[in-house]
């Protein structure tokens, strides 16, 4: 995923960055995974974390590993800010969740 080779052999290109997050009750013995990922904290810098969400090309939310939910809901509500849909900019937004997950959910 990573794509330095490019960023030096051309003039516009640009190494992806990797933003994250850890699940709150790992973060103390779980250490990141790769010199390559920015840790985001909600917590401590909040508008750290909105302005990475709010600049982020892919965001993918793995309610699988014990994603805080509310996390997960304020990046769906920063996603869906009027201004923030007006630019330009795509976005993806990956949720990895469980089918039983879904059989819960209304239609409507």
């Amino acid at each position: 995923m990573r794509n330095d080779h490019i960023a030096i052999q051309t003039v516009d290109g640009k190494a992806h960055r990797f933003l994250g997050t850890l699940v709150a009750k790992d973060e103390a013995t779980v250490p990141c995974p790769s010199d390559s990922i920015t840790l985001l904290d909600l917590k401590r810098k909040p508008k750290t974390f909105t302005k990475g969400v709010l600049t982020s090309e892919i965001i993918v939310l793995d309610l699988m590993s014990g994603t805080d939910l509310e996390e997960a809901e304020l990046i769906i509500k920063l996603l869906r800010q009027p201004l923030h849909e007006t630019s330009s900019k795509q976005q993806v937004l990956v949720v990895v969740s469980s089918v039983l997950a879904w059989a819960n959910t209304n239609s409507t």
